[in-house]
């Protein structure tokens, strides 16, 4: 028969239970306290803007006071124990206090930035996709304008005479939807417009480039006339063998975007003492190319530039729908620009 417990034992028992269960019940608050969301059910979001940098210690804190953790100390062991110390990302991320700690570290372990979408319309220049992405909120009109002066983004496709450039990546920002981290800055975006053209410009358009007698500077200058003068998809493979015509016979191309772009008259009617204008980029009164590209073109009229039109014709000009009446002859022409021309 077990002998009977003292009292004493007995009362031992029970105190050192109920530390037991004391000490759990601390350890399961301070858990919830510290490793639960910080308002669970909270749907409310933040940005939070992680700096370059940023130690688990500084970023503990940052956390805490935008409101989206408890204890920054328990947010260093929980990075610790998750083997990420050292590893958290720099960046703009979306948090919220109703997310578990252990969450936003997976998050910033991952990486998970907010990112930001922006479009490039076909045909405009270097200054206008500058002041598109500045008034989205992109970075400032100065320093998107100081990143496309940067010529070591395209410096292998650049002629060795650089002097006319305004910007040397003009012509190279592809026309395309972009989507990036937000906060990336200037000279990120405008690489990341030059590689998607890098990744438009195929082997088979080098190639094609090539059996022309074209570089590619001189295709994506022509092509960014073409873009400026065609409103219609079906006219760009006629429009690009109008000037290549022209360029053949050392003709001038007397093409009024070229104008416009010298005077920074963008889409403006250009008005015939605006044809005086002294400048390289002035296609009236210079024969050839212009330096440079006057726009980004898009890949149609990069296209159409490689596989002109075979025709004779060596004018053109615009009626009032947009579509173009084409002439081989400058009788021809003038008779069209007394049908078609605007007074």
């Amino acid at each position: 028969m077990p002998a009977p417990v003292s009292r004493q034992a007995a009362f031992r028992a029970a105190a050192t239970l109920a530390v037991a269960a004391l000490l759990l019940a601390v350890a399961v608050s301070v858990y919830v306290w510290a490793f639960w969301p910080a308002l669970p059910g909270s749907t409310r979001l933040v940005e939070v803007v992680v700096p370059q940098g940023a130690t688990t210690a500084g970023i503990a804190a940052l956390l805490e006071e935008e409101g989206v953790i408890r204890s920054p100390l328990a947010f260093r062991l929980l990075v610790r124990l998750r083997g990420s110390d050292g590893r958290l990302q720099a960046g703009t991320y979306r948090l919220g206090p109703g997310m578990a700690p252990s969450a936003i570290a997976a998050k910033l372990e991952r990486g998970e930035v907010v990112t930001r979408a922006f479009t490039i319309p076909e045909g405009l220049s270097a200054e206008e996709i500058a002041r598109l992405l500045a008034s989205r909120g992109f970075g400032s009109e100065a320093e998107l304008l100081r990143a496309f002066s940067d010529p070591e983004p395209v410096a292998d496709l650049l002629p060795a005479d650089r002097s006319a450039l305004r910007y040397p990546l003009e012509g190279y920002l592809f026309p395309d939807t972009y989507r990036v981290a937000a906060g990336t800055p200037a000279r990120a975006l405008a690489a990341a417009m030059v590689d998607r053209f890098r990744q438009a410009w195929t082997p088979d358009l080098e190639a094609r480039a090539r059996e022309l007698g074209l570089t590619v500077h001189e295709v994506v200058t022509l092509a960014s006339i073409v873009e400026e003068e065609a409103q219609l998809a079906e006219e760009r493979p006629l429009i690009a063998g109008v000037y290549l015509n022209r360029l053949r016979r050392g003709m001038p191309l007397q093409a009024d975007p070229t104008v416009q772009y010298a005077l920074r008259k963008f889409g403006q009617r250009v008005l015939l003492a605006d044809l005086q204008v002294d400048s390289p980029y002035n296609t009236y009164r210079r024969t050839g190319l212009p330096p440079g590209p006057i726009a980004s073109p898009g890949l149609d009229s990069l296209r159409a530039v490689l596989h002109p039109a075979d025709v004779p014709y060596l004018f053109f000009v615009a009626r009032p729908d947009g579509s173009h009446a084409f002439a081989v002859t400058l009788d021809e022409h003038n008779a069209n620009v007394a049908r078609y021309a605007r007074p």
